[in-house]
């Protein structure tokens, strides 16, 4: 399978206001009209980043496993291996708030969600319930006297699934950006803080472009590598340059250790695809190995972020 980071990030700015809606101006713009719509926004599409993650994440082993399955079904063989660890349970309450409570608040937003969402929850009842009827299938050992027929069809049908899964949750992702975005205008119009927010969510967001432009490829060309250097470089200098900004704001709003934490975490996890970059200028390869350092590197800045907005 392709080696993709799917985009997770988060933020939870909850403020309390009052009445109004999302609209769209004239060009085309998003906009929120009070505190309370952005709250609620922030709040639903905070759930439905870390909804969908957890049911994507689980759906990837899945087919990992399916992966494995079918390679040992060809040899005549049996397979016992990892099939991954069903913690959705831990995400049930915003599973509930997200599939049943898409908020007025999103306005015109709200079409879009409730098509995304719906669609979304279909796509992933009809690949549970595949996922279903094959371990009975597997547990009757039912191949015997089919020879793997129905399964190997079982496990087409989860392959073609799974990327429905990948393109619709990114698709969401991409709107959620959006309207988050317009919704943090609001939330943080007041705060004496709002710079570091905004330099702390570029900066994440550049450490996703860096993280991307690596596992984008398997193979790299010299103009390949100039590019990820040259994004690279630019993340290291915002980096700096925003973990020494002056403090007093943040002392004032009891935010400075989260800071620090935020900033010292992003820049470990950029030498670590510092290290990265420099294996593959050798190799013109990405290895899975890297590509899971890669991945393990942005999701722990995508948790020291969350920490620090929380």
């Amino acid at each position: 399978m392709k080696k993709i980071i799917i985009p997770v990030i988060s933020a939870a700015f909850m403020i309390a206001g009052c009445k109004g809606g999302a609209t769209k101006d004239a060009d085309g713009k998003i906009g929120v009209s009070s505190e309370a719509d952005a709250n609620n926004i922030i709040g639903y599409t905070n759930d439905a980043l870390e909804v969908l993650k957890s049911y994507n994440n689980f759906a990837g082993d899945k087919v990992k496993y399916y992966d494995e399955l079918e390679k040992a079904w060809s040899q005549k063989e049996s397979y016992n291996g990892f099939d991954g660890i069903d913690n959705l349970w831990t995400v049930k309450k915003e599973a509930d708030h997200v599939f049943n409570s898409i908020p007025d608040a999103l306005g015109d937003e709200k079409k879009f969600f409730t098509d995304s969402i719906g669609k979304y929850r279909s796509l992933y009842r009809q690949f549970s319930s595949q996922d279903s009827t094959l371990e009975l299938y597997i547990k009757a050992e039912d191949f015997k006297d089919d020879n793997y027929s129905k399964g190997k069809d079982l496990i087409n049908k989860q392959f073609e699934i799974y990327p429905q899964l990948v393109s619709l949750r990114e698709s969401i992702d991409a709107k959620i950006e959006t309207v988050a975005d317009a919704a943090e205008e609001v939330a943080l119009k007041n705060s004496p803080i709002k710079d570091e927010y905004k330099f702390a969510k570029t900066d994440l967001a550049t450490f996703k472009k860096v993280a991307n432009m690596i596992v984008d490829n398997e193979k790299y060309t010299d103009a390949d590598l100039a590019s990820i250097d040259s994004a690279y470089n630019s993340l290291a200098a915002s980096i700096a340059k925003n973990a020494a900004v002056d403090k007093t704001n943040l002392t004032k709003e009891s935010k400075l250790d989260s800071y620090n934490d935020l900033y010292k975490k992003l820049n470990e996890q950029s030498l670590i695809l510092k290290s990265v970059i420099r294996d593959i200028k050798e190799t013109k390869k990405l290895t899975d190995s890297d590509n899971t350092t890669v991945t393990n590197a942005y999701n722990s800045a995508i948790s020291s972020y969350n920490s620090w907005v929380n």
